[in-house]
């Protein structure tokens, strides 16, 4: 979307554009016309409200800005590589290699595993110490593909069943036609 094409950034530009005149202005006024040499408190009181209405602007788009940040920080690696299984959502990462790292609480949650099936050496003794992996910022543990294939695998459930066919049909042969033409995530 281009700017002509968006009226709020449009508005923000213009925004910015005035407060950068209001700021010239405001420079060249106490350059070419500096305050009294007196005592008198007066011209500052004057110049006061005027200074920090004029400060606002910035600090609010700041402060917005700052806050934004803070909020997309924690789902910064995540962002864009959600899927839906049912009702459950399932986070992939794809690494520098451009391998599939599947979110394994997320499996879990929606193939409803409970007590010690959950625990991670459990599922290592099952996928291998790489099929079940350590992200490194978060510290999260994801299945690698290969990982995944073989913990599903060991489960002969109907809806296990269905994930891995929602798995390989929704996810696996997208991410690799996508990197057969060239594009990722």
């Amino acid at each position: 979307m281009t700017l002509s094409e968006d009226p709020d950034r449009r508005a923000r530009r213009l925004i910015w554009m005035i407060w950068t005149g209001f700021t010239l202005v405001l420079v060249w006024g106490w350059v070419a016309a500096p305050i009294r040499q007196s005592s008198d408190t007066i011209p500052w009181l004057v110049k006061a409200p005027v200074v920090a209405l004029y400060l606002m602007w910035p600090l609010w788009q700041g402060g917005r800005l700052a806050l934004q940040k803070l909020r997309e920080a924690p789902l910064a690696t995540w962002q864009g590589r959600y899927y839906a299984f049912g009702s459950f959502q399932i986070r992939v990462l794809v690494d520098e290699d451009d391998r599939l790292l599947i979110m394994a609480s997320d499996v879990l949650d929606a193939l409803r595993i409970e007590g010690r099936g959950r625990r991670p050496e459990r599922i290592r003794a099952i996928v291998g110490r790489d099929g079940l992996r350590t992200v490194p910022r978060t510290g999260q543990l994801v299945f690698t593909e290969t990982g995944m294939q073989a913990w599903l695998e060991r489960n002969s459930r109907q809806e296990v069943a269905r994930f891995a066919l929602w798995l390989r049909t929704q996810v696996s042969e997208p991410h690799r036609r996508m990197l057969e033409r060239g594009t990722r995530h």
